[in-house]
């Protein structure tokens, strides 16, 4: 059975006007071939929706959401309930040198690398 890892997400307090709102961790990602990739939402307020920034569409508006990892957000928690997360991925190959930039698609300048060895 493949091993899991997860990449959480923490929201930031008191972020400054148009500053991330939120967090990856870790980042980057050090993930290995065949690893099954979750995403944890550890923020109470916002959902969030990671997606590759190479994928055609990243606007969650638009209904062609071709090379998306997740078919939908990933819910908020909720005290005291276990974090919500989603399965994203399991990668087949290591990443290129400098690894696969990915974002949130509700919140474009929380970004992330993953890097696949």
């Amino acid at each position: 059975m493949p091993d899991s890892f997860a990449i959480d997400i923490f929201p930031i307090a008191n972020a400054p006007a148009g500053q991330p709102t939120a967090r990856f961790s870790p980042n980057p990602a050090n993930i290995k071939v065949g690893n099954v990739v979750f995403f944890r939402n550890n923020d109470q307020v916002n959902t969030h929706w990671p997606v590759a920034s190479a994928v055609p569409n990243t606007n969650p508006a638009n209904p062609d959401r071709t090379g998306w990892w997740m078919d939908a957000p990933i819910s908020t928690a909720l005290p005291g309930q276990p974090t919500p997360g989603k399965e994203a991925f399991t990668p087949s190959a290591p990443t290129a040198a400098g690894g696969v930039q990915y974002l949130d698609a509700l919140y474009p300048n929380v970004t992330g690398t993953i890097i696949v060895t």
